[in-house]
């Protein structure tokens, strides 16, 4: 076995759960600065409304996301 490398059925075996998609769906990564762009840019006055911020921050943040 390389270093580093662990068979598939360990990794398998230590899984939290499985995710089945059975079609192509569109997913959000909110640390990527495109998504927190593009959620500000689309749904910017909704996002304010639902997760409050400090009004020094012009815009919502990964921060007003996680906590």
């Amino acid at each position: 076995m390389v270093p580093g490398w662990l068979p598939a059925n360990w990794r398998n075996g230590r899984l939290m759960y499985t995710l089945k998609i059975n079609e192509p769906t569109p997913w959000i990564d909110l640390t990527a600065a495109e998504s927190i762009a593009s959620l500000n840019r689309h749904l910017g006055d909704i996002l304010d409304e639902t997760f409050p911020r400090n009004p020094t921050i012009p815009l919502t943040t990964v921060s007003t996301k996680t906590g």
